[in-house]
């Protein structure tokens, strides 16, 4: 069975109208619920196991949060992935200068010594201003590779206006129109190079969405069981209550009996107050197996239903399904092995382990010098328009190229590895917990297996308890109706049957739920109940 959390609702519509034609639901309730009888706003909702576990993991809020983790998580991933993304970049700037010249200025600006003969060149009063009036354009696109090589291919354009290119000559254009294209590379060749380096954060938020949707099935997990084990204990409450009304109906016939053997003379006054007062007793019994019923039924109700409405009907589970009483086989060796494969906590310790070691990975990387390689090459043009300066710049009017290498390292040595050590550490650390956990799943499946055995061995004592003991109640009943007995007699051993009766429903839920235990511990509860859970944002 899949179970689709965003399609469960159609489901539970199939299932329900299915349990309530169940064969035996309404014996169940007319026999085993007469008490309810008295208050009509009570419904009764029959419940099988699948339907249970559909609710659950439809309406149960936790699973919801475990289940947004994994969304968060993969935004997170998103996010790690951005670094190596295509980046656009763009920038546009006007300036407006007026500069006060010195002398050198003034004469590389085509300025000289002024004289009254020279009026091109005029005796000076003051410093010269230059006026400058520019636009400044740049276009370009960058990309990251996965071993941190970066790749930059740009454009620029300057639109100059100044004092120096208004007269010709010297000048050629006015306003002159600047180009440059060109492409760009650097190379990291120690820190920041390589790729464990650079796909250290994209690698650890992938465990991390890994992480995430171990924890959502180990929360399934764990609310399946919880689910099931407290349906068991429903299951048991119902029969102790079945038990306890039973013992009321003996007590009563046996009171009526004691009556009518008085009024032939063969009962005395006392053996009717010995059986009333036992009816008594047993009612009150009855009135708190009851009150144990409603309390497990709430504690189940908890797990799936959500903030209740002022006017809605009160209603109380009755669980179709029935426990089994056989154990499989167990072998030892081969649930530990499932168990180290399966289970969801050391799945989790192993992505843990991976995060560290790309994190030792990047950690080692940083301590290394900042060594890179940088290069590129480009076209100049320059024209009196933008489309004549770049077809000019194309046609190799002007061109430059550049190479070279950048080092840079930190002198402090233990600061620059500390880092490392960290890791490394962290990464022992991790490795520890991994043993910790296979020793801790170790014992857990010993204490199981031991459990199974147990459970199995008291359902079968307490069977045997059981059976001798309605003997033993059947026969001191007749022995009364024939006159050789007491009431105290067979009310002792009506007493015995039931509380034998108990032990071996509690012997059977025990064994039950130990089964649940073992799914559990060995990893294999989703797949023994069939359960292929499916994230409701996928």
């Amino acid at each position: 069975m899949k179970l689709c959390l965003s399609c469960t609702k159609i489901f539970l519509i199939h299932l329900c109208l299915g349990f309530l034609i169940c064969k035996g639901a309404n014996d169940l309730n007319s026999s085993i619920f007469e008490s309810f009888d008295e208050d009509k706003d009570i419904l009764i909702e029959p419940l099988t196991m699948k339907a249970l576990i559909a609710k659950v993991l439809l309406n149960n809020r936790n699973i919801k949060s475990a289940d947004l983790e994994k969304v968060i998580q993969a935004e997170k991933l998103k996010t790690a992935q951005s670094p190596f993304d295509f980046n656009l970049f763009s920038s546009y700037n006007r300036e407006e200068k007026h500069t006060p010249q010195n002398s050198a200025d003034y004469v590389s600006s085509g300025g000289g010594t002024g004289s009254p003969t020279n009026p091109l060149q005029p005796t000076l009063s003051s410093p010269n201003i230059f006026e400058q009036r520019n636009h400044s354009l740049s276009l370009g696109i960058s990309k990251k590779m996965n071993d941190g090589m970066i790749v930059e291919l740009s454009t620029n354009m300057n639109i100059l206006d100044n004092t120096l290119n208004r007269s010709k000559p010297p000048a050629v254009f006015q306003p002159e129109w600047e180009s440059y294209s060109g492409v760009s590379v650097t190379v990291p060749l120690l820190k920041d190079g390589g790729r464990d380096s650079n796909l250290a954060g994209i690698r650890i938020a992938q465990a991390n969405v890994r992480m995430a949707d171990i924890a959502w099935k180990d929360g399934i997990a764990s609310l399946v069981a919880e689910s099931m084990k407290l349906y068991y204990d429903v299951i048991y409450t119902i029969e102790n209550l079945k038990v306890k009304q039973d013992s009321v109906q003996l007590a009563r016939r046996l009171l009526s009996d004691t009556i009518a053997r008085k009024a032939r003379g063969r009962a005395a006054e006392s053996d009717i107050m010995v059986a009333d007062a036992a009816l008594y007793q047993r009612i009150d019994e009855s009135l708190t197996a009851e009150a144990l019923y409603v309390d497990r039924q709430n504690s189940l109700k908890l797990l799936y239903v959500n903030e209740p409405k002022p006017n809605e009907t009160a209603f109380r589970i009755v669980p179709v399904d029935s426990m089994i009483d056989t154990v499989p086989e167990t072998n030892r060796t081969q649930m530990l092995f499932t168990a180290f494969e399966k289970r969801y906590e050391l799945q989790q310790i192993k992505e843990t382990i991976k995060t560290k070691v790309y994190e030792l990975d990047y950690a080692y990387n940083q301590t290394k010098p900042k060594l890179d390689l940088v290069a590129g090459t480009g076209l100049n043009g320059l024209a009196g328009n933008g489309g004549q300066s770049y077809r000019s710049a194309f046609k190799h009017q002007g061109y430059e190229w550049f190479a070279g290498l950048e080092f840079s390292m930190s002198l402090d040595t233990d600061n620059r590895t500390a880092s490392h050590r960290a890791a490394r550490r962290a990464l022992e650390q991790m490795y520890y917990r991994k043993s910790d956990l296979r020793a801790q799943i170790s014992v857990e499946l010993d204490t199981i297996i031991s459990r199974l055995k147990s459970s199995e061995k008291r359902l079968t004592a307490t069977r045997k308890s059981s059976e001798a003991s309605l003997k033993s109640s059947e026969a001191a009943l007749i022995k009364l109706r024939e006159g050789v007995g007491t009431s105290f007699e067979v009310l002792q051993l009506q007493k015995e049957y039931s509380l034998a009766r108990i032990r071996e429903i509690a012997a059977l839920t025990d064994l039950n739920k130990d089964l649940v235990d073992s799914y559990l511990v060995t990893g294999q509860l989703l797949e023994k109940m069939n359960i292929s859970p499916v994230s409701e944002f996928e």
